[in-house]
């Protein structure tokens, strides 16, 4: 069986200078693993220990859901037809999700599902 070798043993060392350029010493040298630094244990101040635990974050006015749906042939090519002649046109509601979103939201308010 034959023994393979890996890359880094067949480049020149000036080929493996090249490509260590730019790294910093640790990694271009691969000598040694880093050793994992320990991290001071954080000093509290009285302050941050008495203050009462702070509200949630506010959330976002609006969120968008993923809505996947088959539509005819003809609604497709429609649908796709106006979008790029939007586009092109550079109009606002251009693209697909716009125009859809903009049908939806007069549907429903048409039938009282949306105020």
């Amino acid at each position: 069986m034959v023994k393979r070798r890996s890359l880094d043993d067949a480049l020149t060392p000036e080929e493996q200078a090249f490509l260590d350029t730019g790294k910093p010493k640790s990694i271009a040298k691969k000598k040694q693993p880093a050793k994992p630094k320990e991290k001071p244990a954080m000093k509290t101040s009285a302050a941050l220990k008495e203050s009462p635990p702070s509200a949630p974050a506010p959330q976002p006015a609006s969120v968008d859901y993923a809505l996947n749906t088959r539509l005819a042939a003809h609604l497709s090519n429609a649908l796709l037809r106006a979008s790029t002649d939007r586009k092109v046109q550079r109009l606002s509601s251009a693209t697909q999700r716009d125009i859809v979103e903009e049908a939806m939201a007069d549907w429903l308010k048409k039938h009282g599902y949306l105020n």
